[in-house]
This record gives structure tokens, sequence and C-alpha cells, in this order.
């Protein structure tokens, strides 16, 4: 027998309703894409010394680095080279490319 929507079992979070409300729709999606955030790690001092020791070795002697860059639903690698540091982030140069990013965005460094 091939099942369907209607076979018992198969659509279970609807199964006594077969009707929704859009307003309902759209707070089961946003609940869904809530539960897929991300926390953000909290850094002890000594990881951002570490970080903050790679960047400036980076930018020094042109070294490679990739970060690893925190969103709000996934992280985010990125490789280059530091070519300026300032006071909210850094600028890092990826091939022909530049890119600015913040410091509170920055949960890990490591060198290429």
């Amino acid at each position: 027998m091939k099942e369907n929507k209607l076979t018992p079992g198969s659509n279970l979070m609807w199964e006594s309703s077969r009707m929704i409300l859009p307003e309902h729709r759209e707070m089961i999606l946003w609940q869904q894409r809530e539960n897929k955030r991300l926390v953000k790690p909290i850094l002890d001092e000594q990881q951002m010394l570490d970080i903050e020791q790679m960047l400036q070795h980076s930018q020094a002697e042109g070294v490679g680095l990739v970060l690893t860059l925190f969103g709000d639903f996934a992280y985010e690698l990125v490789s280059g080279i530091v070519k300026r540091i300032e006071r909210r982030g850094v600028e890092l140069e990826q091939g022909e490319e530049r890119r600015w990013i913040p410091f509170d965005r920055i949960i890990e460094a490591s060198y290429a």
C-alpha cells in the first residue's frame, strides 16, 4: 500500500487537524529556525591572547591564518594574511580581495 499524508502515523504533527492558519505556520517555521540558532562561545583571556598574538604575527611576518568566525546559524572559516589591525577588527587579505572582520566574530585562529 502506498503511503500518503492521510496514512495514520505519517503526518504526526497534524494528525488530528487537516487545516493550519498562516499565522500558526509562520510561528512554527520561526520556532524551527530559532532552534537552529547557535550560542556564541565565551573565550577566556588565554584564548583571546593566543588569537591576538597570531593576528600580530600574521601582520608582521605575512603568515597565513585560518580564522573561525561566529555566525548566528553556522560557523565560517576564512583564510588569509592580516594587513591591518584596528580597535574594532582586522583587515584580512584573501588573494586579491580584502575583507574587514570584527573582533567579536573571531572565535578561533590557527596557522594555515
